[in-house]
């Protein structure tokens, strides 16, 4: 564990306090293959489709709001449509099982869940007249980057597959050959993933930016909101760059569903809650899990990677706390007991939902993976030696958390 990290993580961000004196790919069951079409009377459907299996298929589509969505012909399906007899009608039947257990969960669920950042409780199937859909329900776990939430709900870019580069792309080069598909293709989806959060993470900081500037924010605090945009510029383009390597293609971010107005923060109070939950608790124990997985691999140029993106997260980890602590000072009493709710449940989040990634195997983690005991490990280890002693640093006392 990084305990090096987190101290002195400790030491830049109680020193902002002291300082001013205060106390998911879907697939037919296995084996099987689709089901042939029935025509009229007593025509018979055609035959089956081809085998697929949990891995088969690779990164799924998303569409604008993060739920997998596939072509009838990518899943196979066209050729399980039957011919039908006279009169008969083809018609084509996606996979729609959503139980715990099987292929279909377990193929969601490698690709959309475990070290992606999120936790997968259902679906729901939503079939089209070209596509299988799939309305997913999650909980969010512990994420790089500081999230793009509206309403209270996380926004990002679907993931484009195969297309023409944008500019959504550092040189880096992991090393492929002892790798398996299935690895790789796990890889992909968790890089993927870290990428989609970086990339959101921009347009978090540039609102976070206005915000600041709609309350009479010091201009420090406005021009590192701008510089952890930049950095997130980069730290997305390095995390595509991966996926692709992984993948063996071009992976990019498509359009984020964003409402032409932005809804900002109405109060000061309303702006420190934030800042409390997604950078002071969230980001604080962000940067420290990617220290870890740094710590953990073993492949130079994902070590390197993910060193230089804890470093930076780290930063923006201060930032919050800085921000917090001249927010305290502008607003009083109000925003202190927004601000220590908003502690509260923060903390509780990031404890229930860190440790939901699957336990990786060691190759994974040689290539930036992290496992759930470790992963919980180290977000335990930061809200009780970082987050609480950062908070009696600014007189905000201890929050009730478990052990």
């Amino acid at each position: 564990m990084t305990h090096a990290f987190r101290s002195k993580l400790l030491v830049r961000i109680v020193s902002i306090g002291a300082a001013a004196g205060l106390t998911h790919a879907a697939c037919g069951d296995g084996g099987s293959g689709g089901a042939g079409g029935s025509g009229a009377g007593s025509a018979e459907g055609g035959a089956g489709g081809d085998t697929l299996t949990s891995t088969s298929m690779g990164m799924p589509p998303y569409d604008s709001q993060q739920n997998p969505c596939y072509d009838h012909a990518a899943l196979g399906l066209t050729s399980a449509v039957g011919a039908g007899g006279a009169g008969g009608a083809p018609g084509v039947v996606c996979p729609s099982s959503a139980e715990e257990g099987d292929l279909l969960w377990t193929a969601i669920h490698d690709e959309f869940s475990g070290n992606c950042g999120i936790k997968l409780e259902g679906m729901e199937l939503t079939q089209t007249e070209t596509q299988c859909c799939y309305a997913i329900t999650v909980t969010m776990c512990v994420t790089t980057g500081r999230p793009m939430t509206v309403d209270g709900a996380p926004r990002s870019a679907p993931v484009r597959r195969g297309a023409q580069s944008t500019g959504w792309s550092a040189g880096v080069s992991p090393e492929l050959a002892s790798l398996d598909a299935a690895t790789r293709a796990h890889l992909a989806a968790l890089w993927a993933r870290d990428a989609a959060g970086e990339h959101a993470s921009i347009a978090s900081f540039s609102r976070f930016a206005i915000e600041l500037m709609r309350f009479g924010a010091p201009a420090e605090l406005v021009e590192g909101a701008h510089r952890a945009a930049l950095d997130e510029v980069a730290h997305a383009r390095i995390a595509y760059a991966f996926a692709s390597a992984y993948a063996g293609t071009t992976l990019s971010p498509g359009a984020i569903a964003l409402p032409a107005s932005l809804p900002l923060a109405s109060e000061l109070a309303e702006m420190a809650a934030g800042v409390a939950e997604e950078g002071c608790v969230a980001e604080t124990i962000a940067a420290a899990i990617v220290s870890e997985r740094a710590q953990l691999a073993g492949d130079a140029a994902v070590r390197e990677a993910l060193a230089t993106i804890a470093n930076d997260e780290a930063g923006h980890a201060e930032l919050a706390w800085r921000t917090l602590r001249w927010a305290l000072d502008a607003g009083g009493e109000v925003v202190r007991l927004a601000v220590s709710a908003a502690f509260e449940r923060a903390i509780a989040a990031q404890l229930a939902s860190a440790g939901c990634s699957v336990q990786e195997r060691a190759e994974a983690v040689e290539h930036g993976a992290i496992g759930a005991s470790d992963e919980k490990a180290v977000a335990r280890a930061v809200v009780h030696e970082v987050i609480v002693p950062a908070m009696r640093a600014m007189g905000l006392g201890d929050p009730r958390v478990e052990a």
